[in-house]
């Protein structure tokens, strides 16, 4: 394909992948430029140090623009804003605040097309502590796992590896996230998250995307001092998605989370999470 008719074809010609790719796990190509959308929506239940049963509805906005200078380069900034309901005991409040904003590269190692399509990349990028200290209603700082933002620097690296034939495609992926405190707050500790998904493409326009994604966590600190009996541990979700394209270089993708595992440390629990995502190559 010569140099002018790439800069004319849809995203899925240019990438020379037929998959249909949700928000989040798009194919680098020369001069790719997508922007997406994505809302998720869950609740949280924690208990607070002192014992109260704290509840948190939280709808996560985030916006995020991906460049590849290169086919085996990409770069793309996350930007997200948070619309929370905290519930405690018969007092609740409610906040619109920012999230944390997350940058990320991800590189192409290897790639093969013969009777399928293979691919291995590895990533790497830097969340940064924008979001702002969250408190309850007794002015106290919120637990852990409840906080809008980390509280600190938390660099990660991670594989990814993606593998293709006809309509059938999947991915596998593991990171480790680092958090580096840089205030005194509460924040994280070191966490290990692992997804992979299986989609079946049922025609050029329409996908569905089966998969399970998994965290396990290290114990936070509500301060230098003292760590957060209430964090850390794992989690597995089993995850669906239908992705449809209605129009060229236009995704939209709906799905939940469901957590079929939850063997968190201290009382903790999730719901299922909702999301929807549109993406639009440019």
């Amino acid at each position: 394909m010569s140099a002018a008719l790439a800069l004319l074809a849809c995203a899925v010609c240019a990438s020379a992948d037929p998959t249909l790719q949700a928000p989040g796990f798009e194919q680098p190509f020369a001069q790719r430029f997508r922007l997406d959308v994505d809302t998720l929506a869950g609740q949280v239940a924690e208990a607070a140090p002192d014992g109260r049963r704290l509840t948190l509805d939280d709808l996560r906005l985030a916006a995020t623009a991906t460049y590849a200078p290169t086919r085996d380069l990409l770069f793309s900034l996350t930007v997200p804003a948070l619309e929370r309901s905290l519930h405690d005991g018969a007092a609740s409040t409610s906040a619109f605040m920012p999230g944390d904003v997350d940058a990320r590269v991800y590189g192409v190692a290897s790639r093969a097309v013969d009777t399928a399509r293979r691919q291995l990349g590895f990533f790497g990028g830097l969340k940064g502590p924008t979001a702002p200290l969250e408190r309850d209603t007794y002015g106290v700082p919120l637990p852990v796992e409840l906080q809008p933002g980390c509280g600190s620097l938390v660099p990660y690296v991670g594989a990814v590896y993606a593998l293709g034939r006809g309509h059938y495609s999947g991915q596998a992926n593991v990171a480790i996230y680092l958090p580096f405190s840089v205030r005194e707050q509460p924040h994280p500790g070191d966490s290990l998250r692992a997804t992979a998904w299986f989609q079946i493409q049922e025609t050029h326009a329409i996908a569905t995307r089966f998969g399970v994604s998994t965290r396990l966590d290290a114990t936070g600190q509500l301060s230098s001092t003292v760590a957060d009996l209430n964090s850390g541990g794992f989690v597995g979700y089993v995850t669906t998605d239908v992705l449809v394209s209605p129009a060229t270089d236009l995704v939209l993708a709906v799905g939940a989370m469901f957590p079929a595992v939850q063997a968190w440390l201290g009382v903790h629990r999730e719901s299922t999470i909702a999301g929807i995502r549109a993406a639009y190559d440019f």
